[in-house]
C-alpha cells in the first residue's frame, strides 16, 4: 500500500499528460484541434509556433524531469558512496541543465522555439522526482 501511495501522483499525471496519445485524426477531420498533442500548434495568422500549457510534450519533460532526477541522485547515492542530501542535489542539479540543454539545443533548430513552459515542467519534474528521493 505504501507503494501505492508513492506512485499515485505519478499515475495521475501519466494519465493527465499522457492522455495525447490518439484521437488527432479523428478530431482534425472534424475540424478540432486535441487538448493534448504532440504535433506543435501553429497560428495560422502569423505562422508562429504555439507553445500550449497542456500538451503530451508536458508530460514527457515532466516524467523526464523526474526520472532524470531519480536515476542520477539514486546511482550517485549507491555507487558513489554520497550522503543523501547531497546526492538529491546533484540529482537535481543534473537535471535541470539537461533540460535547460534541451531548450538551448531546440532555440537553434531553425523552426523551433526556447519553451520556458517545457523548462518548468522539467522543474516540476523535478521537484517530483526529489520528494520521491526523500521519501526513500
Amino acid at each position: 500500500m505504501l507503494v501505492f501511495k508513492k506512485a499515485f501522483p505519478i499515475l495521475l499525471c501519466l494519465l493527465f499528460f499522457g492522455s495525447g496519445y490518439g484521437g488527432e485524426k479523428y478530431l482534425a477531420v472534424q475540424g478540432k484541434r486535441p487538448l493534448f498533442s504532440l504535433q506543435p500548434a501553429v497560428n495560422a495568422a502569423s505562422g508562429a509556433m504555439a507553445d500550449p500549457w497542456f500538451s503530451a510534450d508536458k508530460g514527457l519533460h515532466f516524467i523526464g524531469g523526474m526520472i532524470s532526477t531519480v536515476g542520477t541522485g539514486k546511482s550517485v547515492q549507491q555507487f558513489a558512496k554520497t550522503e543523501r542530501r547531497k546526492s538529491l542535489l546533484i540529482g537535481a542539479g543534473f537535471s535541470f541543465s539537461l533540460g535547460l540543454v534541451k531548450e538551448t539545443h531546440d532555440a537553434l533548430q531553425p523552426g523551433n522555439i526556447f519553451s520556458y513552459k517545457d523548462l518548468l515542467a522539467d522543474c516540476l519534474g523535478i521537484i517530483m522526482g526529489v520528494i520521491l528521493l526523500r521519501a526513500h
